[in-house]
């Protein structure tokens, strides 16, 4: 802190030399990092940070925000169809619940099923299971569809759809020939240049990567991030159809994509 407080002070004297004025209400010292982090609650592209990245304050941000308008909702269920109130919720809770998604995947389990089990309370509440929601209304639970919108998110880059600074940050690997890979369009892990915090790196987007490797070949080759995604969505549908307890789970992993998704 000491460190930064001195380069803080070179700033504002370079600052002062050449007639520029630093707004202090947007000066802030942190160090961020997952066990000695140390600083106030940041936000960064409208997302809350917290310094140890467990990004509980963003989740509490969202559940504050969500559960009053979801207390709202159900007061009207005499009014309005089980099928409105669904869509309703789409449209008013899914918008800036999952407008982190990116970041959220950094928090830890027992934090992301707490929006889990909103949505569950909200499904409880109209008398449907989240089995039924998914089959018939198209409404699966929040942390398969954050794993199914990141895994789009890297179809994207893949398609070359994306700003080109996200070209350079997920480049493609290049493997010699006869190596054994999944398909023919490989993103590079980054993950023999980790030295530490493996966790949380396995929690970042990059840890997708190594799930979207393993994905088969007909997948990948979807021409569009909207046929990707409701491939993906059509398989965990499958397996909750064909009762398979673990459906919510699918694509956490790239054992579970070995299992599950090759051969669809």
């Amino acid at each position: 802190m000491d460190e930064l407080s001195e380069i803080q002070r070179r700033t504002h004297a370079w600052g002062a030399r050449n007639q520029v004025t630093f707004d202090a209400g947007k000066e802030f010292l942190n160090i961020i990092h997952p066990s000695s982090g140390e600083g106030e609650d940041f936000k960064m592209l409208g997302t809350i940070f917290d310094c140890k990245l467990s990004m509980q304050s963003c989740i509490e941000h969202v559940l504050s925000k969500a559960r009053p308008k979801i207390r709202a909702l159900l007061r009207l269920r005499h009014m309005f169809s089980k099928a409105s109130l669904i869509t309703q919720y789409k449209t008013q809770i899914w918008g800036f619940s999952e407008y982190s998604n990116g970041a959220l995947v950094m928090a830890t389990e027992s934090q992301i099923q707490r929006l889990d089990k909103m949505q569950r309370w909200f499904l409880h509440e109209l008398e449907i299971t989240d089995l039924d929601a998914s089959k018939i209304h198209n409404f699966a639970p929040p942390s398969l569809r954050r794993r199914i919108g990141l895994l789009g998110f890297l179809h994207k880059r893949v398609l070359e759809q994306c700003h080109p600074y996200l070209l350079i940050a997920f480049p493609m690997q290049v493997f010699p020939d006869h190596f054994q890979i999944f398909h023919n369009r490989t993103l590079r892990t980054f993950l023999d240049e980790v030295i530490s915090h493996r966790p949380l790196y396995f929690r970042s987007v990059y840890g997708y990567t190594h799930i979207y490797n393993r994905l088969p070949q007909s997948l990948v080759d979807s021409s569009s991030v909207k046929t990707f995604q409701s491939r993906l969505t059509q398989i965990a549908r499958f397996r909750a159809e064909n009762g398979d307890s673990q459906w919510r789970h699918a694509f956490a992993d790239g054992a579970d994509v070995l299992e599950h998704c090759h051969g669809h």
